[in-house]
């Protein structure tokens, strides 16, 4: 009898956790049906829109996904044919995009309601992807926010469409496993090219993302703590951000080192165009450059390998620069 009654409270629980869920849900689309887009033509004017429906930061992000669904769409036409990235106004006034512009609409959304919001490149299982022996690329975006006192996963991408492998297609899906979910779930179906962005001290190898091992995880070291990591990173300035995150990946999974050798190169051209540039920062550059320029002819990616020619002359300017340094300083 015991038994008996621990079950059924154990239902009545579940219940109501499942109509309170219900109840919230339809007090926001009650509010989202409520709000007018036909003048909506950037993130500044959806902020504001939505704001009025709420002061909540999760909400507002919860509206946002509504907005999503509603009016964005997949740009298929350069997801099968290539093409460059556009802004984030221009999405919003296109109404379309691909996996980067919807989490920069995130990112820039959350930056409108001050929301702690990390921008992170990665991997994702793609149709046939039994095949892949590793990434040497990466191939998907999504957004890590900080609500509620926690770092919460939000792919606004994956949570409004879906691709149907019969035809080929993108169709529309509204999908929320993939909104406000728990790091712990969403490794399974998301792997970051930074191992600090799993938000956990026990790390998911690739080897075991594929299913090519059975372990449920490994652990990067034993000296290695996720928090005292990831509060370091978070008070780095953006351009450590970035470096950080580029030698993370690489050293994580050396098969890819196309992210190392883009941030490289781009902090060097940011170091030669800079001409109040301290010594230091030359000096690093020059380490930088030298790096990209050994890994640059490894890379599978044809806009990475057109890199070579510049990561040659960056290297030679920057070889200038310390030479010239020196010079200066002896003739003082």
């Amino acid at each position: 009898m015991k038994k008996i009654y621990q079950n059924l409270f154990t239902l009545c629980i579940v219940f109501t956790s499942f109509c309170a869920i219900a109840k919230t849900e339809e007090i926001v689309q009650n509010k989202f049906d409520a709000l007018d887009f036909s003048s909506t033509r950037n993130v500044a004017q959806l902020s504001a829109q939505l704001s009025t429906a709420t002061t909540d930061n999760k909400e507002k992000l919860e509206l946002l996904l509504l907005w999503a669904d509603k009016y964005m769409s997949v740009d298929t036409n350069r997801f099968f044919n290539g093409g460059f990235p556009i802004s984030t106004n221009e999405s919003i006034r296109q109404g379309k995009g691909l996996c980067d512009e919807y989490t920069n609409i995130v990112q820039d959304f959350c930056k409108e309601n001050s929301i702690p919001c990390i921008r992170i490149e990665g991997y994702v299982k793609e149709e046939n992807f039994q095949n892949i022996l590793t990434f040497s690329e990466t191939n998907h975006a999504w957004n890590a926010v900080f609500i509620d006192s926690t770092w919460l996963m939000v792919d606004l991408f994956w949570s409004t469409c879906s691709y149907r492998t019969s035809d080929r297609q993108f169709i529309k899906k509204l999908n929320k496993d993939y909104f406000l979910t728990k790091p712990i779930g969403f490794i399974k179906t998301h792997l970051p090219a930074d191992p600090l962005f799993q938000f956990s001290s026990t790390v998911v190898s690739v080897d075991e993302f594929l299913g090519k091992n059975q372990k449920d995880s490994t652990t990067i070291s034993k000296a290695y703590s996720f928090l005292d990591s990831f509060n370091s990173y978070l008070k780095m300035n953006p351009t450590a951000q970035k470096l950080a995150i580029a030698r993370n990946s690489y050293n994580y999974n050396n098969a890819n080192p196309n992210l190392l050798i883009g941030t490289y190169y781009n902090y060097c051209v940011d170091v030669i165009n800079n001409p109040k540039a301290k010594k230091k920062e030359i000096e690093d550059a020059f380490s930088y450059i030298t790096i990209a320029s050994n890994l640059v002819g490894t890379s599978s990616i044809a806009d990475i390998q057109q890199l070579k020619e510049p990561i040659s002359q960056a290297k030679t300017m920057l070889k200038n620069k310390i030479s010239s340094g020196q010079r200066s300083a002896k003739s003082k």
